[in-house]
Formats: C-alpha cells, sequence, structure tokens
C-alpha cells in the first residue's frame, strides 16, 4: 500500500497539462529592475531570453534558441525547460528538499546538454520523450561513452538528461521519461569514467608577491588618487548640466558676450582658456561651451575663434588642453600628477578607479564579481562626506562681478566652498600597508581566490565546443532503434500544475 502524501503527488502528476502557447516564460522568476513585460517572452516563442532573470549583471546574454531542437520534439522540452525555471530543484538532483529554483545559467546549461540527446532521439524516429525507456537510455549511454571528449563532458551530457527525469512530476505524462530511474541509478561519475574528487583546491595559487603588489597599488589608487579623479568627474557633470555656480552670471547673456566674459575673467585672474589638444593655440570650442553653460548642440566652432581672438587682444594665454579639478593626491612624497585631469583622459582613470575598488572588495571580502557589480552608493551607505569642488572666487573688481547690471554691481560675491583637507595625512603608502596588514589572510587560504575567470571561461567554452560537436556526430550516426520497453512509473517526489 501507498501512502496518503504519495497517492496524492500521484494524482496531482497525472493533472499537470500542456502550457498555454502565450504563457509568460518569466512569470515565477525575479526579474531585474526596469525589465518591461514585452522583453519576458512567451511558451511560444522561439528565442527565449533569461538575461533579465540572471542575478549576475555582467554576464553575457542568456538565450535560448529552439531553432536549434528538432521540430517535433520542441514542444516537449520547452516544458521541461519551464518547469525548471517554476519549480523547486528536485530532490534527486540536488539531495535534499528545497523551495530554491535551479538558476538561470543551470537550466541554460541543461538546454544545451539536452541538444545532443534531442538530436539523437529524432535520429531514432522518437516522436515523444514516453518512448524513452531504458533501452533507449542504455543506448544513448553507449554514444555518449563513445565520444572523444572529456569525462567531464560526458558527466554533463548524462546529467541533463537525469534531469529531465528528475522533473518528471512537473510535466504531461507525454513529456516523463518511461524508466524507474535512468540507467538503474547508477552514479554517474562512474559511467563517465570520471576521476574521484580531490578534497584540495586545484585552482593555482596567485604568488604571494603579485597579490600583495596588485592590493597595494588598488589601495593606493583608492585611497590616494581616487578623490582627486572622483572630484574631476563630478565637476565635468555638474558643468555640462549647467548647474556650476559660475555658470549662474552668464545665465540671459547671448553666446558672444559670455565669451567676452569669460576671457575678461581670464585675464584679470591669470587663468588659461581651455585649448584643443588636436591643434595648437586652438581654443576647445565644446569645453569652452560646458563652461558658459551653453548645451550641447550651441558649443559651436566659432566660439573658440572668437575666444582666440578676445585672447590675442588681452594677452590671455591658451592650454594645451582641457583640464579638471586639482592636484591634491600624493604618492610617496610628491604629487602623483604634475597637471590636473583632463577632459579627455577621464574616463580611463574611471575606468581603473572602478577596476581598483573592484579588486579591493573581491580580495577583502572573497565576494563573487556578480555579487559585487550591481554594488551602488545607496547599497554601500558610504558616510564620507565628499569634498566640495574648488572654483575661483571673484573678486569684487573682477569683470564677471562689474558685468551684472548697467550700474556694477555685483552679480556674484559669494564664495566658493574650499576643499578641507585630508584626513588622517600622511602617506598613502603607509596607509596601505597598515589597512593590508589588518586585512591580510593566511597564506594557506590564498589558493581560494576567485580569480581564474579566465581559465574556467576558456574551460566552459571548450567544453560547449566539445558537446555541439557531439550533438553533430549523434545526428550522424544513428544507432538501431532498441525494442520498445514496457513505461514505469516516474518516483519523482514532486508535482505541481503549470499554469
Amino acid at each position: 500500500m501507498i501512502s496518503e502524501a504519495a497517492a496524492q503527488e500521484a494524482a496531482a502528476a497525472e493533472d499537470v497539462v500542456w502550457p498555454a502557447g502565450d504563457r509568460a516564460v518569466l512569470a515565477n522568476r525575479a526579474v531585474r529592475a526596469g525589465t518591461r513585460a514585452c522583453e519576458l517572452g512567451c511558451f511560444d516563442d522561439d528565442v527565449w531570453r533569461l538575461t533579465p532573470a540572471h542575478p549576475d549583471p555582467h554576464r553575457s546574454a542568456v538565450n535560448l534558441l529552439w531553432g536549434t531542437y528538432p521540430s517535433q520534439l520542441v514542444r516537449p522540452f520547452k516544458t521541461f525547460v519551464l518547469a525548471a525555471l517554476d519549480c523547486p530543484h528536485p530532490v534527486e538532483m540536488s539531495g535534499k528538499r528545497t523551495h530554491e529554483q535551479a538558476g538561470c545559467g543551470t537550466v541554460s546549461m541543461w538546454f544545451l546538454r539536452l541538444r545532443p540527446f534531442a538530436v539523437w532521439l529524432d535520429g531514432q524516429d522518437v516522436e515523444s520523450l514516453s518512448e524513452v525507456g531504458d533501452g533507449l537510455l542504455e543506448a544513448y549511454l553507449g554514444q555518449v561513452q563513445a565520444l572523444p571528449v572529456t569525462p567531464n563532458a560526458k558527466y554533463q551530457l548524462l546529467n541533463a538528461v537525469r534531469a529531465l527525469w528528475a522533473y518528471g512530476g512537473h510535466l504531461p505524462e507525454a513529456c516523463r521519461l518511461a524508466t524507474v530511474e535512468p540507467w538503474q541509478g547508477r552514479p554517474l561519475r562512474e559511467l563517465a569514467d570520471m576521476p574521484g574528487r580531490s578534497r584540495f583546491n586545484a585552482t593555482p595559487r596567485i604568488a604571494a608577491a603579485t597579490m600583495e603588489a596588485l592590493l597595494d597599488w588598488s589601495l593606493r589608487i583608492v585611497e590616494d588618487l581616487g578623490p582627486d579623479i572622483r572630484d574631476a568627474w563630478r565637476q565635468l557633470r555638474i558643468l555640462s548640466a549647467g548647474e556650476h555656480p559660475s555658470q549662474r552670471v552668464y545665465d540671459g547673456l547671448p553666446p558672444s558676450q559670455r565669451v567676452r566674459l569669460f576671457v575678461q575673467e581670464a585675464a584679470h585672474t591669470g587663468s588659461a582658456l581651455p585649448g584643443d589638444p588636436r591643434t595648437a593655440g586652438a581654443v576647445s570650442s565644446y569645453h569652452l561651451g560646458r563652461l558658459l553653460g551653453l548645451k550641447r548642440q550651441r558649443r559651436q566652432t566659432c566660439l573658440g575663434v572668437l575666444a582666440a581672438a578676445y585672447a590675442a587682444e588681452l594677452g590671455v594665454p591658451i592650454a594645451d588642453d582641457c583640464y579638471l579639478g586639482t592636484i591634491t593626491g600624493r604618492v610617496g612624497d610628491r604629487a602623483w600628477r604634475e597637471r590636473p585631469v583632463t577632459a579627455a583622459e577621464l574616463a580611463l582613470l574611471i575606468r581603473v578607479l572602478v577596476a581598483a575598488c573592484f579588486v579591493v572588495i573581491c580580495y577583502l571580502t572573497g565576494a563573487r564579481p556578480g555579487e559585487v557589480l550591481p554594488m551602488t552608493p545607496a547599497r554601500t551607505r558610504c558616510s564620507a562626506a565628499p569634498r566640495a569642488i574648488t572654483w575661483p572666487t571673484p573678486t569684487a573688481t573682477s569683470p564677471i562681478c562689474k558685468a551684472a547690471s548697467p550700474s556694477g554691481k555685483p552679480r556674484r560675491t559669494t564664495p566658493v566652498a574650499q576643499a578641507p583637507p585630508r584626513p588622517g595625512g600622511g602617506s598613502g603608502h603607509q596607509g596601505a600597508n597598515r589597512h593590508r596588514a589588518a586585512q591580510r589572510e593566511p597564506a594557506h587560504r590564498q589558493g581560494r581566490r576567485r580569480c581564474g575567470m579566465t581559465r574556467r571561461r576558456r574551460d566552459r567554452q571548450a567544453e560547449g565546443q566539445a558537446i555541439r560537436a557531439a550533438a553533430a556526430r549523434l545526428s550522424s550516426s544513428p544507432r538501431p532503434r532498441p525494442s520498445p520497453q514496457p513505461r514505469k512509473p516516474c518516483t519523482s517526489s514532486r508535482s505541481t500544475t503549470l499554469p
């Protein structure tokens, strides 16, 4: 006799129906903020886009192309993938009962590794998964074992078939394999001739000298160089938006008067006009228009020509580039660069700063790249107050203050806040050493770093190529179809009804 719970599960499994064509693929998945409804896709679509449900934003697009499957088997395998996206991970796969779903990366790997199985079944004239019994599974096992691929690739091919069987309780009857358990429950590692697992981490260690130098310079970039790069970027952003306090004096003035007023102020303060690095002695019209608070479409070449004429008349020098902010960071006993940051190189410096922050966070926390990249200032809740942006304060006799009105009264005399001194003082090298000494881990844990991304990615690509080659071989040399086996009930412990 069977228990009442088992009888209820068996009855529920009999009630599972085929999904509707307009069924949303990611209906039971959490998707990224801002994902539109049209990006979720439906059951009948030829391409299923799983990227909105993938937790790692740095991952490339995760798309399932159903056009690569045999047409008569597309619907059953679609139903399996939909069940894998909707239902909890089966106990037969994870070894324990859980309410967690298989990851989108895992589902896409099952999709890839079941394609050779679908192609092979098509060569055997199989039209329904319910026709696949122990005989066909043994024949497929022989084909996989004969493939010239690595044992791990063979294991993955067989494990995908086992996943298809494990989700049988969530599938219609026509989608269930006609077997109590694939290959009589024999271990897949044994069938794939995989070597025994080692208790040691096989990832090569990173030399201590390499890691110390990388972490030291990453900390130095973040602590000493980072504030200058941040302030230059913030100044560029505020100037581009027309929200800088220095731009208020130009409100309501035509471009020609703005240029003349700017050059007069430069002559009074002894500053230089922004130069064009491509042409010696020329004024950068685009950056000059940015400083004058003009919109992007009004930053024309004539601004630079007019400014150059006024500069020659008043004896104002022209710089060789467009500089932003000031340099306050020091490496040892000298500044980390002689001149301020230019607008053209700011994007590259920001990428360097972001990379340094990424190295520091990943090394000192052990977090995965996908856990670090989605971090935002709102989530990190950084409490450090940003430094104020410095800007020359006009005096009461400067041209900017006198040009406010016909009466000559100053238009703006409020001083701009100056940057406070950096807390802590001292050499950045000493601070980095103190930080590194406090956070350094024991040497026996250095081999556990998640730093072998390039090698692992290369291994996955090689494995994917091997699986695609296996699919081609399986489709080109079909074996005689074994005699049909009597269908046996599936013993999957979970069941549900697909909406």
